[in-house]
């Protein structure tokens, strides 16, 4: 597909949400988004609503970071080794 091609087709899809959205009166309205960046300039450019982030997307990624930071290895190793316990106590092994 060519680029012409494409920007003809997004430009029906916008055509569409911009229609479901003046049919159910949410135009003036924000809409959340998962921070992805498609949906954000797809929502930030074609549509005339506020467009705000969502905070369990933005908490998520936070505790996804530290989750990957050295400090935090250690500690999640001890707590598999306290889960696999829990784990081995409850079947019987």
């Amino acid at each position: 597909m060519d680029v012409v091609c494409l920007k003809a087709i997004l430009l029906k899809y916008v055509e569409k949400l911009t229609k479901i959205m003046n049919d159910w009166h949410i135009s003036d309205k924000v809409i959340v988004t998962d921070r992805g960046r498609n949906i954000v300039i797809g929502v930030r450019e074609f549509t005339p609503s506020i467009s705000t982030n969502c905070v369990a997307h933005i908490i998520q990624r936070g505790i996804a970071l530290c989750m990957k930071a050295a400090e935090m290895e250690s500690l999640l190793v001890k707590c598999r080794k306290i889960v696999g316990h829990l784990n081995c106590l409850a079947s019987g092994v």
